[in-house]
């Protein structure tokens, strides 16, 4: 996880490292919830072309824009960048949650990953550091809509 604070990383790398590590910890917490909450409700969607595309490129696209704007918000009330980050992913989850689903536990891990990942890299650029959220965002959403497609 200390990679994430290292501007000195590859960035191709840094964007694959920040995806095993969303979904190393999002998938024991969605197997926890299945095993004991069976009958949790969980966000059911049609996957239509135009569903997957949403989902894979114009959904994360927007949300990493979005989360941008939402860490400027924080930042206003508090510059401790891992309390920033830890609102930002809380922000994330209710949202994804406000549906009455358990989904904003699954996206808590990788919305901490992605607030982190930018405030680091954003001290290099705030184009750079959009372009590695937004990748590990948009190959989280694909992985999860390619084991949805698969296993459904």
């Amino acid at each position: 996880m200390f990679f994430l604070f290292n501007r000195r990383e590859n960035e191709i790398a840094y964007v694959f490292k920040g995806l095993i590590l969303g979904i190393l910890v999002s998938l024991p917490i969605v197997e926890f919830v299945h095993a004991f909450y069976p009958e949790a409700k969980t966000v059911e969607m049609e996957l239509t072309l135009t569903m997957i595309i949403i989902a894979t490129l114009v959904g994360p696209i927007i949300e990493t824009l979005v989360m941008i704007f939402v860490l400027d918000v924080i930042k206003c009330f508090t510059n401790k960048l891992l309390l920033v980050c830890f609102i930002s992913a809380l922000f994330w989850g209710l949202l994804h949650s406000s549906n009455g689903s358990l989904h904003g536990l699954f996206v808590f891990p990788g919305f901490l990953i992605y607030s982190i990942a930018y405030q680091v890299w954003r001290k290099v650029s705030a184009e750079k550091a959009f372009y590695i959220v937004a990748s590990m965002h948009i190959l989280h959403n694909s992985l999860v809509v390619l084991v949805v497609k698969l296993f459904a």
